[in-house]
């Protein structure tokens, strides 16, 4: 069985093709005006990893419909859709309503359960237009968690939102921040780093005193390897998180 799982987050559309043990990513940012080309070459790059695509299972997750219907025109027309809603996700919850949660968080909170040691809680946090910190208690239920500006909203909303704050574009891969900025852009890029790994850092000693245990700490999304090394604690980053718990969700419905 192959499987063709698609991400639609606000910035970008991500794809996986897996079968058996191979997996092949592609990334289609919001900003690239044609996606034609770069979809159709990657088809051509997997298709010898499937001898029929009439046995391939297609799962999307979405966030923006707008980049849905972006897409949707360029998917191969024979196969077959399964759209995931939140209450889908086969992860067992405890929040107010888990059809207000979001996909995204819910798949990439199954791939962190499906993974940890048992009987130890986990953190799973998505770092990219939004940083999402969720709660996976020992047991594998998911239980909620917090939602922050990104490193780029906290940037641009520094910038727009004074008078004299300067435009940061983006962060090099290799950033390391300190605790003092020596002049004001430093100071800002410190702050917004220092910002996202502090929320982490913090959430570990409330979920430890919780749980008597520490947690794991799963981390995604654009800014996710810049923030691990920069952390003063232990993280596992994992490359589309949300595709890896999409592809959990697909085996599990396929064995039901």
């Amino acid at each position: 069985m192959s499987y063709l799982l698609i991400d639609i987050g606000n910035s970008a559309v991500k794809l996986d093709f897996a079968v058996g043990t191979e997996q092949k990513f592609l990334t289609l940012p919001r900003s690239v005006p044609d996606w034609e080309k770069p979809l159709q070459n990657w088809f051509d790059s997997v298709i010898g990893l499937t001898s029929n695509w009439s046995q391939c299972q297609v799962h999307v997750s979405s966030v923006c419909p707008e980049l849905w219907e972006r897409l949707s025109p360029l998917i191969k027309p024979s196969l077959s859709l399964r759209f995931w809603n939140d209450a889908d996700v086969p992860i067992e919850v405890d929040v107010d309503d888990k059809n207000a949660v979001g996909s995204d968080r819910l798949f990439a909170a199954l791939y962190a359960a499906s993974v940890k040691t048992k009987n130890r809680s986990a953190l799973v946090s998505n770092i990219g237009t939004a940083q999402t910190v969720d709660v996976v208690s020992p047991d594998g239920k998911y239980l909620g968690g917090q939602i922050v500006p990104g490193i780029q909203i906290a940037l641009e909303a520094l910038h727009k939102k004074t008078a004299f704050l300067p435009k940061i574009s983006r962060l090099p891969e290799d950033f390391k921040a300190s605790s003092c900025g020596k002049n004001t852009r430093q100071a800002m890029e410190f702050g917004a780093v220092n910002m996202a790994c502090g929320i982490l850092e913090r959430m570990k000693r409330l979920v430890k005193e919780e749980f008597n245990s520490t947690p794991v700490i799963f981390v995604s999304g654009g800014a996710g390897d810049l923030i691990c090394s920069n952390m003063g604690i232990k993280a596992i980053y994992v490359e589309n998180m949300t595709l890896q718990g999409m592809l959990v969700a697909a085996k599990m419905s396929e064995q039901n």
